[in-house]
């Protein structure tokens, strides 16, 4: 016999912020391969920007695989109540309080989208199969109705060490050398929801949720497991804005340092055309005959009979006028 449960049993086998995920993923990924061994080689605007996307807001860290073996410290302070409410770190802007915050990092966006919400939501009990971010409810830590959100109640960095661990590592292996770390940040920043507040401005919210009042994703049913991001808040720029700014400065360095290197490989190539044309032979200068020179050498002419006739004895009669000029014609 056929059982027919309709919309329930649909929703109750699907992947939720599937393919938010896997666009965060990708990017996370990209910017790994071209961060590479501590992002040697890039220019200063790219190396921050990857800096950000992977280790976060003025982090120190630039160790990759250490950040993938251990959570890190700045999650501490969800074990303190009044600093667990998941919309300080997923839904509002960043405040003196908040150690991380929507936008903070790649990795802690991720956190935002994967973590299960409120009671184990979208993946408790009554779920039937669904997962998240393609994770079930034992691999995040959500059995037993186990979930985040803004009640700050819960063992809620035990579930998070378990989303660090089953999706946050896998995202942060290199899947290359980060040749289309723009291609797949444009199509991850095209397919962010966008939305306007009065009191915040321009809004981008990743995976399932909305904005209500002044506060969003806080792990409820009615405002969703997802990030939501300030666009306005020039002191907190989001990650994922900074690294399209910075790629955007990359290009025109590296535009400028390929005409550069044009320019310089065309004077050498100039320099080697001349040092490899023939040389020509100089032009040995012949003093033009004037009436001075010509009365020089008759003096000269003189002079050498005078003194052959002195040593020889014998006079030697100088030479007619015609013979000086068939000499001075010669």
């Amino acid at each position: 016999m056929k059982m027919w449960c309709g919309e329930w049993c649909s929703e109750g086998t699907k992947d939720h912020n599937k393919e938010a995920h896997h666009r965060l993923c990708r990017v996370l990924q990209e910017a790994v391969g071209k961060w590479g061994k501590g992002g040697t080689d890039l220019s200063e605007p790219l190396k921050e920007a990857l800096k950000q996307t992977i280790f976060g807001y003025n982090s120190g860290e630039t160790d990759v695989k250490r950040l993938g073996e251990e959570l890190p410290n700045d999650y501490n302070d969800l074990e303190r109540p009044l600093l667990s409410l998941r919309s300080l770190w997923c839904g509002q802007p960043r405040s003196e309080i908040q150690r991380r915050w929507p936008g903070h990092s790649a990795p802690h966006d991720l956190v935002c989208l994967c973590t299960a919400g409120k009671t184990g939501w979208p993946i408790n009990e009554t779920s039937h199969g669904a997962t998240l971010c393609g994770k079930d409810s034992d691999s995040l830590g959500s059995s037993g109705n186990n979930g985040w959100d803004s009640s700050g109640k819960g063992k809620v960095k035990d579930q998070i060490e378990k989303t660090w661990e089953k999706v946050v590592k896998d995202c942060l292996q290199s899947v290359g050398q980060g040749n289309r770390l723009r291609e797949t940040l444009d199509t991850f920043i095209a397919e962010l929801n966008r939305t306007t507040s009065e009191g915040y401005g321009d809004l981008s919210r990743l995976g399932d949720g909305s904005f209500h009042s002044y506060h969003g994703c806080d792990g409820t049913p009615q405002l969703g497991v997802c990030a939501l991001y300030y666009r306005d808040y020039k002191d907190t720029i989001p990650w994922w804005l900074q690294l399209e700014n910075a790629l955007e400065e990359d290009k025109k360095i590296q535009e400028k340092k390929k005409l550069e290197e044009e320019e310089k490989q065309r004077k050498q190539q100039e320099k080697a055309n001349k040092q490899k044309e023939p040389r020509a032979e100089p032009v040995k200068s012949t003093q033009p005959i004037t009436q001075d020179t010509a009365k020089n050498e008759s003096d000269t002419l003189s002079e050498k009979l005078r003194k052959l006739n002195l040593t020889s004895g014998t006079p030697i009669c100088p030479p007619s006028s015609w013979l000086l000029s068939a000499v001075f014609l010669f």
